[in-house]
């Protein structure tokens, strides 16, 4: 069997929308390396080939100079055997697959040899429709791999221009667990807003974001995908014939099109697009988008500064968003140290106060747990004076108040 080894800093890559949309949780070496396999997955392929990357490939192309990355791809290559991807089928079933079936690594060589599962080929081979295609030079210098999915995300719903996602969906499809970002606050700072930043300044697409609330909580998250000026956008279409097709898309005529595509640059082209769709969805566009459009592009020499001021506006609504919420997130955690003395204070009236019918409770409690159960009996005395008993009795007795979380919720709305 032939095996297939390129540089893959150049190359696309070309997923399902099911691959895309599956459930699974990858670290950022593992998501590329496997972005770095399916990049050298031709048009054509019929079946998987074994794929091997030159560690030094990998480190060039996500751009690292440190002496670790040789333990790092090899880790990640031993990792995807075991990592599974949960996706959705047409039928309503669902495939669980690992993302590998074999990884060797040739020592000397500096090489690895990787082989597909392969339960993927439906995923990754002889697609016809239903698939997102993008430069793999977008993704491999990002720093998150919620960053690099998310890219994915929006960018199979780029010519739709937005997405939508329930909280919960998307935390899953990231592969999010239940006890990370329980908060939403923390999800949409580490998460959220860390991919922000990194799409705008690494790739070609960059988005804004709207939270939907139900009551008071915020439930699901609408994503406004914007195209941004890339050396590296637009892959396998020649430059022309690409923005001539964004442009038709908008509604112009093809005439009109390819008179634009040859009288403007391409960036005045691609910041024209972005201008006009901003000011729609901001509800300021009164005649048709086409028409908005053409005036625009007609008025080439003034658009720029107009594109750069909104750059400007949004960065500094932006900045000015994260130090609100770094302020908020500062004043939550002072409170919580109050309500944590608060806390701490009913739990001393409680320990004061404890019956014996508490008492009672906690041997029950303690000879249900084994390691308790060594710690606070001395054969099947229990003495109440001992420190460790003690310390086991605060812990049950704590136990029994109101979950913390929504105790501290509910201290904050009687102080407001």
């Amino acid at each position: 069997m032939h095996t297939r080894t390129q540089t893959p800093s150049h190359a696309l890559v070309v997923k399902s929308n099911q691959l895309i949309n599956a459930r699974y949780s990858l670290t950022v070496a593992e998501i590329r390396l496997f972005l770095m396999m399916v990049a050298q997955v031709e048009k054509d392929d019929m079946d998987f080939k074994p794929y091997r990357i030159r560690i030094q490939d990998y480190a060039k192309a996500v751009g690292t100079q440190s002496k670790s990355h040789y333990k790092e791809i090899k880790e990640a290559a031993q990792n995807l055997i075991s990592r599974i991807a949960d996706l959705p089928k047409d039928d309503g079933g669902w495939l669980k697959v690992a993302f590998l079936s074999s990884a060797e690594y040739f020592k000397g060589e500096g090489m690895l040899e990787l082989c597909f599962d392969p339960k993927l080929k439906p995923y990754l081979l002889e697609l016809k429709s239903r698939f997102t295609a993008y430069d793999i030079r977008n993704v491999l210098t990002l720093q998150s791999s919620y960053s690099i999915r998310i890219y994915e995300l929006l960018k199979q719903f780029e010519k739709i221009g937005e997405r939508t996602f329930r909280v919960t969906d998307l935390k899953g499809i990231l592969g999010i667990k239940e006890t990370q970002y329980k908060r939403y606050n923390d999800f949409k700072r580490f998460v959220i807003q860390q991919a922000y930043q990194d799409l705008r300044q690494h790739t070609d697409i960059s988005f804004e974001f709207e939270e939907i609330k139900e009551g008071r909580r915020i439930a699901s998250i609408r994503f406004i995908i914007q195209k941004q000026l890339r050396a590296f956008g637009d892959v396998e279409i020649a430059p022309d014939q690409g923005l001539v097709s964004e442009l038709r898309e908008m509604g112009l005529s093809q005439k009109q099109a390819e008179r634009f595509v040859k009288d403007l640059s391409r960036e005045h082209i691609l910041q024209a697009i972005a201008y006009t769709k901003k000011q729609y969805r901001a509800g300021k566009i009164k005649i048709s988008v086409s028409g908005y459009l053409k005036k625009v592009l007609e008025e080439a020499d003034t658009l720029e500064s107009k594109f750069e001021q909104g750059e400007k506006d949004n960065k500094a609504q932006l900045d000015l968003a994260m130090q609100e919420e770094q302020e908020k997130e500062a004043e939550r955690e002072r409170l919580w140290a109050e309500f944590r003395q608060v806390r701490e204070g009913q739990l001393g009236e409680r320990l004061q106060a404890a019956s014996e019918e508490d008492w009672e409770g906690f041997v029950d409690w303690a000879e249900d747990n084994p390691f308790i159960k060594a710690r606070v009996f001395d054969g099947n005395d229990l003495n109440r004076e001992k420190k460790e008993v003690k310390e086991w009795f605060k812990t049950y007795l704590e136990e029994k108040l109101p979950d913390a979380e929504e105790a501290f919720e509910s201290w904050i709305n009687q102080m407001a």
